[in-house]
């Protein structure tokens, strides 16, 4: 099993964002926790420059941090 770490920053996001989303956001952490790279499951992308780190993409939704 994987650990999943949010900032403070992140957290507080998630408060702002409808059930909906915030749900395939969890249930994604949560994959992440046994699969740290389930490029099958989602839109991943290796962040360039980053050695181990990528971006997952749950759906299009958008809002300005």
């Amino acid at each position: 099993m994987y650990y999943v770490m949010l900032e403070g920053k992140v957290r507080k996001e998630l408060k702002k964002i409808g059930s909906g989303y915030k749900e395939r956001i969890f249930q994604a952490l949560g994959t992440l926790k046994e699969v740290p790279t389930p490029f099958k499951l989602y839109d991943l992308k290796k962040i360039e420059g980053l050695e181990d780190t990528y971006r997952i993409r749950i759906s299009s939704y958008s809002h300005n941090l």
